[in-house]
């Protein structure tokens, strides 16, 4: 019993030495962001991220809770919005005093969860602690994780999935009810996060394994835990899904877009070899920017599966699964991909490096086990791989690179073949195993990373002021792809930063309007307005851009202008010669119902004229005199001389009130997707709010789940100390 005992202790010390190592591993890869002054910039960190975080902090510090975002798209919900990740609670790290730090904290904080979850589930799977240190290491700071640091929602949510599937399992073995409480929260993060891909593989999974082991109650109560833990989002985020553009179906062209090129897996084994736009043509690169996890781990599981060892199967078909799904425009699967509303079916590839380092890492585990005909097997593999380096190196450009991918390749044979003929002791050979996979997988991907001084985040770019009453309408918005023509990566992120480029005007309370939609979450109205853009610019009526920019209240555009090199900017802001007030009186109602007579209308539109599914009519002129707007309230005096109807360039939604003098009143759809409110003649005080009704219900509903799963937790425990203090 004292040995047994003394294993225990031992396996605990060892444990908290390999999850200490992966932590300082960890931070020294971050250094230059913890310690340094620098940030990351990568593809939709800052133009997109930065600025979702910083509206929330800064509502936050208005002390209310963020229902709406009056700065982007004319307004549009916030707490809803799964993107702001308001209820997540490492992004709460945002609101410490120095922002910038907060934000790149948050992020970081997931690379930490990401390894140390790894190394939990395959502690789990029964691996020896060096085993699951190196599998840890090629998940939480591999290629595909470091790929997703502009990504922030693929990022928490794959941090997150080892730490679900690693307590699952716990819970299986052990039945603890810590383990229970664990796995739901872990699931509940990924469920608050929103990120359907990481979320569906995590569910499928859970469900697949529930079922082999005729554990399909446990996790089907596990699942249900989980969405009531997360119920303070999930519930709106629901509604909102059905008020958003997510209610119509997906383009197949998204699904399409990003799909998985058949050859690329090779990467696994050559990182370096790559086709580019010929993989890509639309985009030039991955969805990932690299898959690559180390060549051991692959190597292994390649070898594994060949000699059929123990979860060859599972390995094999999770792997073939995720694969075919990924190929997207490649396979039949297609329309399924279409049919679940997924954008980029190359997210799923992130399930097949799951499993070749879960698998591979078990293999690893055999072959320490004196498996010898695993590791033969595998240094055969290395050996054929060394040699088509090699050969690379010859006949390509880049010999240096291919070179070094051929002694990587032999290096990891010779240490399979010392393994194999035991010139290696366990301990060292797994140690040895666990500084080649770091030493390996580190300057592979860390390098991906765009790092930019933090001044990049802390000072405003240079525009000039507008006013907070109007909003911009960057006309001259382009998407990334756009900017491929300036080559060097660091001129090309300042100038898209001080072009205001994605949402990034929010950032600093530029509040804009008829912008592209950046994430397919805007609300149906608004993408209403912009299809009414669309054809009246293909129409090339004389409405386009000013009659839209006086409705939608944003007198403010960019406009393209040849590269300033001083200002490092391709756009210049300019204000044009309308009046475009947020709340004014309409002197003309036009009727039409479909969009393309309500362009129509507009080739002889003028200031002051609305269009209405109502009857056409001329309300009396009005004058508004006073206003005083919050984030989500707006509070006007105003003077009709008759009936009078006040137009309201805020984007309609279901969820907004209006009252004329403390009595509610209707509000009516006007100008595509703005709103109108009739008024009677006289002074009145006009009271507008915004109120989403399912956010007390749906946060108690977290709350208390999250009090009675604690007390479930704790309550065996507490129930046994009067026991032990009575001697019984």
């Amino acid at each position: 019993m004292q040995v047994e005992y003394d294993g225990e202790m031992e396996t605990s010390r060892r444990d908290r030495l390999a999850v200490l190592l992966l932590v300082v591993l960890v931070t020294l890869a971050f250094a230059d962001l913890l310690f340094g002054g620098m940030a990351l910039a990568d593809r939709d960190l800052f133009v997109y991220h930065f600025p979702l975080k910083k509206v929330v902090r800064d509502l936050v510090q208005s002390h209310e809770l963020p229902q709406w975002n009056p700065f982007v798209d004319a307004g549009q919900p916030l707490a809803a919005n799964p993107a702001y990740e308001l209820y997540y609670p490492p992004s709460w790290l945002t609101f410490l005093p120095d922002f910038v730090l907060g934000f790149k904290l948050h992020i970081l904080v997931h690379y930490y969860i990401a390894a140390i979850g790894m190394y939990l589930l395959l502690r789990a799977l029964r691996n020896e602690p060096a085993v699951a240190w190196a599998g840890a290491i090629a998940y939480g700071l591999g290629g595909p994780l470091i790929s997703y640091a502009g990504l922030l929602p693929f990022l928490f949510s794959s941090a997150w999935a080892p730490w679900t599937a690693a307590f699952a399992i716990r819970y299986h073995q052990t039945r603890e009810r810590r383990d229970f409480a664990i796995g739901a929260v872990a699931l509940a993060m990924q469920i608050i996060i929103g990120e359907p891909v990481t979320l569906l593989v995590t569910v499928a999974a859970l469900g697949i394994a529930a079922i082999a082991v005729r554990e399909l109650r446990a996790a089907a109560f596990f699942v249900i835990v989980a969405a009531a833990l997360s119920a303070a989002q999930l519930l709106p985020g629901i509604d909102h899904s059905f008020d958003s553009v997510r209610r119509i179906p997906l383009d197949p062209f998204n699904a399409r877009e990003w799909s998985f090129p058949p050859a690329r897996p090779v990467q696994l084994f050559f990182p370096a070899y790559s086709r580019g736009h010929w993989w890509y043509p639309t985009r030039g690169a991955g969805f990932l920017t690299s898959i690559y996890v180390g060549v051991l781990l692959p190597l292994l599981a390649i070898a594994g599966i060949v000699l059929r060892r123990s979860r060859w199967l599972f390995a094999l078909a999770a792997i073939l699964v995720s694969y075919v799904i990924a190929l997207g425009d490649l396979t039949p699967l297609i329309q399924l991909i279409v049919m679940l509303h997924i954008r980029y079916a190359e997210k799923f590839v992130i399930a097949l490096l799951f499993a070749v380092i879960v698998f591979g890492a078990s293999m690893i585990q055999r072959v320490l086990d004196d498996d010898v005909a695993l590791a033969r097997v595998s240094s055969s593999v290395a050996v054929f791989c060394a040699i088509v380096a090699g050969i690379a190196a010859i006949v390509t450009s880049a010999h240096i690179v291919w070179m070094t991918a051929s002694i990587r390749f032999a290096l990891f044979a010779l240490l399979l073949l010392a393994i194999a003929s035991r010139r290696l002791g366990k301990k060292p050979a797994a140690f040895l195993i666990a500084v080649a996979v770091a030493a390996d997988v580190l300057p592979a991907s860390l390098p991906i990373l765009l790092r930019v001084p933090d001044s990049f985040y802390e000072e405003a770019p240079a525009v000039p002021p507008i006013p907070p009453q109007y909003r911009l309408y960057p006309q001259a918005e382009r998407g990334a792809h756009a900017y491929e023509k300036i080559p060097d990566l660091h001129v090309r992120t300042w100038i898209m930063r001080n072009n205001l480029s994605g949402v990034l005007p929010e950032a600093w309370h530029i509040a804009t309007a008829l912008g592209v939609d950046f994430d397919a979450t805007t609300l149906m109205p608004a993408t209403r307005v912009f299809g009414a853009m669309q054809v009246a610019q293909d129409r090339h009526s004389p409405a386009w851009p000013r009659a839209f920019q006086a409705m939608a209240n944003a007198p403010y555009r960019t406009e393209n202008i040849p590269l300033d090199l001083d200002a490092l900017r391709t756009v210049t802001f300019v204000r044009d010669p309308i009046a475009a007030p947020r709340y004014s009186f309409a002197r003309r109602l036009d009727h039409c119902d479909a969009i393309e007579d309500c362009v129509s209308l507009l080739d002889h539109w003028s200031e002051g004229v609305a269009l209405s599914p109502g009857p056409s009519m001329s309300p009396s002129p009005g004058v508004v005199r006073t206003v005083h707007e919050t984030a989500r309230t707006a509070d006007l005096d105003v003077t009709a001389s008759g009936p009078a109807c006040l137009i309201i360039s805020i984007t309609r939604h279901k969820y907004w009130t209006a009252a004329i003098d403390g009595r509610p009143a209707s509000l009516y759809p006007v100008n595509f997707g703005f709103q109108a409110l009739l008024v009677p003649a006289g002074a009145h005080h006009i009271r507008l709010e915004y109120r989403n009704p399912l956010l007390v219900p749906s946060i108690s509903i977290s709350v208390l789940t999250l009090l009675a799963l604690a007390g479930w937790t704790v309550w065996p425990a507490l129930r046994a100390r009067p026991d032990a203090a009575t001697g019984r």
